[in-house]
């Protein structure tokens, strides 16, 4: 069940802005819409997918992932999604700042 969730939830993230580009090329209302909002069509799709990949790639390290920041330390489940959510809003933020 989570590994059908994880992969069909990364597809959606890798695949959406796919399909926003194409949708641009073709023109029209939405084309035009999403390529006034780029940064929110496309940026913001791809910094969850490559939060969501940086938490996978500490998975795979032994031992157990601990988070510990600003007097807080989290263990066990908790740990990658604090984890997820400090990667994105870091990337969402750049990505404001860069755009």
């Amino acid at each position: 069940m989570v590994r059908a969730f994880v992969f069909f939830s990364m597809n959606a993230t890798f695949l959406a802005p796919i399909v926003f580009l194409f949708l641009i090329e073709r023109g029209g209302r939405v084309g035009a819409l999403i390529e006034s909002h780029a940064c929110a069509f496309i940026g913001i799709p791809w910094a969850g997918g490559a939060a969501a990949v940086v938490v996978m790639l500490f998975r795979f390290l032994p031992g157990e992932l601990t988070f510990k920041a600003l007097g807080l330390e989290l263990k066990g489940a908790a740990a990658p999604a604090v984890l997820w959510v400090v990667c994105f809003v870091a990337l969402v933020l750049a990505l404001k700042v860069l755009w």
